[in-house]
């Protein structure tokens, strides 16, 4: 979905810990923050995120059960005017300045087919998923169908290993559906001509059932409570950097060596008595 929007810490005299931070992350939300901090910088002082040392993750999707911080309140506030602005207009998506980064990137990808084609295979599959969706009768059905469950076990919910890129061919397709790729890769092109010649990326579209069932929800269940009005920088240090949840390394890391060993010693005691 969206890249993940850089934070900004605002930092207080104090770094005062807000509730739902503390219940996040697995304390009790009237704990001290002498206490939540004391524990915190222990976990972050003994270990280290894995992948900065294995250059992969030994997670994988199952990152996504890790909790992630809590938004700030004037973040979540901003972030539900805009799901008010999509449900009156009927239309998701934002208009933008191109910058000159965005420009060159653009002049880029207009130019290669199969980055393209990529992009257009991935928008193919979006539409098809939230159509599919949208056909669901109630906002509960909608939102469940398009984003799903909690993951199965995890011998059971497997990933591969490498990520799959495979060049974008017309053999692998119907005409049908080629046809339909085809269509939405020129349209993908058009945006970016448009965009070049006028300085403004329209990222606007039709508003689908299934996320403004999900927009509705969000607005309906908001309560300013839960979100902290900053969030000591220390506690963004455990973030995971592509996907933003708290690295499982900092709740499930155990001493595993110094484990080994007093099993061997305790194995060599059994075996002498």
């Amino acid at each position: 979905m969206s890249t993940k929007p850089k934070k900004i810490c605002k930092r207080q005299a104090r770094d005062t810990i807000h509730p739902a931070l503390k219940a996040r992350l697995g304390y009790d939300s009237n704990a001290s923050d002498t206490e939540v901090l004391r524990d915190w910088r222990a976990r972050l002082r003994r270990v280290c995120k894995q992948c900065w040392e294995l250059k992969y993750c030994p997670y994988g999707p199952l990152v996504e059960q890790s909790p992630t911080i809590p938004s700030l309140l004037k973040d979540a506030v901003e972030h539900n005017e805009y799901f008010k602005q999509c449900l009156k207009t009927n239309l998701v998506g934002t208009i933008e300045t191109l910058s000159p980064e965005g420009r060159a990137q653009y002049e880029t990808w207009m130019n290669d087919e199969q980055i393209v084609l990529k992009q257009a295979r991935h928008r193919l599959s979006q539409h098809r998923q939230l159509a599919e969706a949208g056909k669901h009768t109630t906002d509960e059905g909608k939102i469940a169908a398009w984003l799903g469950g909690p993951l199965p076990p995890i011998h059971i919910y497997r990933t591969p290993y490498d990520y799959e890129d495979s060049n974008v061919e017309q053999s692998d397709y119907s005409a049908e559906d080629w046809a339909e790729l085809a269509n939405l890769a020129e349209q993908i092109r058009q945006e970016y001509r448009l965009a070049l010649e006028t300085g403004v990326v329209d990222h606007r579209k039709p508003l689908e059932p299934a996320r403004a069932a999900w927009f509705r929800r969000r607005l309906e269940e908001f309560d300013p409570s839960k979100y902290p009005d900053a969030v000591p920088s220390i506690f963004y240090d455990a973030e995971c950097n592509v996907y933003g949840h708290v690295c499982p390394v900092f709740f499930a890391a155990e001493a595993l060596q110094r484990r080994r060993q007093q099993n061997a010693d305790e194995a060599a005691i059994f075996l002498l008595t």
